[in-house]
């Protein structure tokens, strides 16, 4: 995250210094993105870009948050909640939304260099930010999608990291392959339904020994 100095500059001024971002490393890969390019862009001095940031890492993982955050205010703003909202409904939701993200052609060359420059360490750290977004999304204003599919189901964290996995291999080949979006969440609707299918043996399994 961005030390606290960076939080006082104006609004004018955080968006430049973000635009930049997005622009280098929109045309290059993370490795690749050069700070004295995003400095000249953003019109500041390197002294000052170290105090604001850590280093290229920090910048990077910051754009990364300040555009999953977006979508999810837009989400949370425009989803229609109803009694059967469920972990897959909401998380089916989530997974469109950020998709069409990945779609819109502002970030196009961004996602495409991120996917592209994935090594161990940034994926980790990739991960983790979705993770706790996606955490925090269920565990409060969605708590009761937790419920609806069977809060005390043993393997419910295991089942939620499965989810994470397929929706981070289908954005990977949206990315990498150029499939459109109906081909995606064709694919998502059909390993979820399969998904569920294994659920509820499962829960029915688990019903029976609770017995």
């Amino acid at each position: 995250m961005p030390k606290q100095l960076f939080f006082t500059l104006s609004s004018e001024k955080q968006n430049r210094i973000k635009a930049a971002a997005l622009a280098e490393f929109s045309e290059h890969q993370y490795h690749e993105a050069s700070i004295n390019q995003i400095i000249k862009m953003a019109d500041i001095s390197r002294g000052s870009f170290y105090q604001y940031f850590d280093d290229k890492e920090d910048l990077y993982f910051f754009l990364i948050e300040s555009f999953l955050k977006i979508k999810m205010d837009e989400f949370l703003k425009n989803y229609a909640k109803d009694e059967n909202t469920n972990v897959f409904t909401v998380n089916r939701q989530v997974f469109i939304s950020i998709l069409s993200m990945i779609s819109d052609e502002k970030y196009h060359g961004f996602f495409n260099n991120l996917f592209l420059s994935l090594t161990y360490e940034l994926e980790k750290e990739l991960m983790r930010i979705v993770d706790n977004m996606r955490d925090s999304l269920l565990s409060n204003t969605f708590k009761n999608a937790l419920i609806n599919i069977g809060e005390e189901l043993p393997y419910l964290k295991e089942l939620l990291q499965i989810i994470a996995l397929i929706d981070k291999d289908l954005l990977a080949r949206k990315v990498i392959e150029n499939l459109d979006n109906e081909q995606i969440i064709e694919i998502y609707d059909l390993r979820m339904e399969l998904l569920r299918s294994v659920r509820e043996i499962k829960m029915k399994k688990y019903m029976e020994d609770m017995k």
